[in-house]
């Protein structure tokens, strides 16, 4: 499979307004299909403005690293969910019960994901780990491993889930 260039890179809207992601994306033109909402964003504009893109036909990578109870993890899910973002990230931190509510608000099951493909339907979760980088040691690998390049491979600490039929 073939993937447009417009749809392999993901431009994250780190701005403080919605008004400077409007400007950017205006720059950027067809050029860009796909946008990150990160927290500065997320929240100055939020679902809403996740909503305005989507209803422009582009994609849409909620990242806030959801961390809460589980009902609350779902409920936010669910949110991003019926806005038709493509991509929601959740923290592994937050424990199996809280992963689960999030898959099952996502109504799927989990499939560990390679390749994320853009043709797949639903919200996929992104599960991101802990990673001190190089000033803050990971808790579970000693110190120094990167930089002797025996730590984790780039990516190795993303776990992509996404919803599958029946």
């Amino acid at each position: 499979m073939t993937i447009a260039a417009r749809d392999r890179l993901i431009v994250a809207l780190d701005l403080p307004s919605t008004e400077a992601a409007r400007g950017m994306i205006s720059k950027l033109g067809d050029a860009v299909s796909f946008y990150k909402i990160g927290y500065q964003l997320g929240f100055a504009g939020g679902l809403e403005f996740a909503r305005e893109l989507i209803g422009q036909g582009k994609q849409v990578f909620v990242d806030l690293k959801l961390h809460d109870i589980p009902t609350t993890v779902a409920a936010a899910t669910e949110a991003c969910r019926d806005v038709g973002a493509a991509y929601l990230s959740v923290h592994t931190g937050g424990g199996a019960a809280m992963l689960e509510s999030a898959v099952r608000a996502a109504q799927g099951r989990v499939q560990i994901v390679d390749d994320p493909a853009p043709d797949v339907e639903g919200l996929r979760l992104v599960g991101v780990e802990v990673d001190g980088g190089p000033d803050r040691p990971h808790p579970r690998r000693p110190a120094g491993d990167r930089a002797r390049g025996q730590g984790k491979a780039p990516g190795r600490g993303l776990v992509a889930l996404r919803p599958r039929a029946a």
